[in-house]
């Protein structure tokens, strides 16, 4: 579970200022693995943490909430 909040966390801090990012780029700039953070990004969609935009993701007002905890 730990890896699981670092990667998360990582991401979230990266999308923190409202802008698109492509998904590879969230990948580099993280040190996370592209399937990795796919599946992370995935998980944060789909309880609209983030939007995905094709191969773009950025944080949505309920993912800044989130990244405030």
């Amino acid at each position: 579970m730990h890896r699981l909040n670092e990667t998360l966390n990582a991401i979230l801090k990266l999308l923190s200022g409202m802008q698109w990012h492509r998904i590879e780029e969230v990948a580099e700039k993280t040190g996370v693995t592209g399937e990795k953070v796919e599946k992370a990004i995935q998980f944060l969609s789909e309880f609209s943490f983030a939007e995905v935009r094709g191969e773009e993701v950025r944080i949505t007002s309920l993912g800044l909430k989130l990244f405030e905890l």
